[in-house]
């Protein structure tokens, strides 16, 4: 079974033919970008097999339009140097985005070749990883001009930019044409959110149960008191019926107990004539002590 991780990369790996020329130029600079090592007069870099393919359409596609230069060689992919210069330094250039899709282009290569995410049904998190301060810095940069609040952070050797806000992860998910995957952590929150919903509400009740029991007990245990103690002929006779009721229901709350009399009586009777029990064995307690 594919990974989250994949299943976005799959979906981002689709091209657009509808995508001008310069958009095409920033994917792949984005993909080569950081990644990128000196062979002759080639930039290369080695990656996996999905991306190879992708490198491969997009070079056709440019290939359309103008002459390009690309080798493939196993998972080794690589571009003449003076074609796509930008990619031999560390160094995002502004000057290659041409249009208002180029940005979003770049960031999509960067995201295929750099970026990782976590299953939003188990957590949420997006990383992009880097070799050195400055490449991370730059893409924080440029992240942070999209809106983007990403933080920094060291694991090993890599320098990190990660988030684990799911808006921004799905903003970020959005911005690079990953919709189906903004759809999955939409669907993820609002499940979590049911979720939470539903274990506040049984929580809740299990406290108000907790608590009607606690309460119950703690009546039943006076009168119970009051008959072994032959006090119970002393009460006035409505509070016999009372210390009968709550006696014969005494898993009921004081809503259902107030509907047994006849006629019935509020929740507010009910709990006053139990605090009447209670004050009467009370003061039967004092006389006798």
């Amino acid at each position: 079974m594919k990974s989250f991780s994949s299943l976005v990369k799959e979906e981002i790996s689709t091209l657009n033919t509808k995508q001008k020329l310069c958009c095409y130029f920033s994917l792949l600079y984005g993909m080569m970008c950081f990644s990128s090592e000196l062979d002759g007069k080639k930039v290369a870099i080695s990656t996996n097999v999905e991306n190879v393919k992708l490198f491969s359409e997009i070079c056709d596609f440019i290939n359309r339009k103008k002459k390009f230069e690309h080798y493939i060689n196993g998972r080794k992919m690589s571009v003449a140097s003076g074609i796509i210069k930008y990619s031999t330094i560390a160094e995002i250039k502004a000057s290659v985005f041409k249009c208002q899709h180029c940005k979003e282009n770049f960031l999509k290569g960067i995201f295929l070749l750099h970026g990782s995410v976590s299953d939003p049904k188990k957590m949420y998190r997006l990383d992009l990883s880097f070799n050195t301060f400055e490449q991370a810095n730059q893409m924080f940069e440029l992240l942070n001009s999209c809106g983007l609040g990403f933080k920094q952070t060291m694991r090993g050797k890599k320098y990190v930019l990660y988030t684990k806000d799911s808006d921004i992860i799905g903003d970020f998910f959005a911005l690079i044409g990953a919709n189906n995957s903004v759809y999955v952590i939409i669907n993820s929150k609002i499940q979590r959110e049911l979720r939470n919903e539903v274990n506040r509400v049984t929580n809740c009740d299990s406290a108000n149960i907790n608590k009607m029991v606690n309460a119950s007990q703690k009546y039943c245990e006076v009168i119970e008191k009051i008959i072994e103690e032959n006090l119970f002929e002393e009460l006035p006779d409505n509070l016999k019926e009372m210390a009968k009721l709550r006696l014969e229901f005494n898993n009921l709350n004081f809503a259902d107990l107030g509907k047994k009399f006849n006629p019935a009586i509020s929740k507010s009777g009910v709990y006053h004539r139990l605090e009447k029990i209670i004050a009467f064995y009370d003061k039967a307690k004092e006389i006798k002590d």
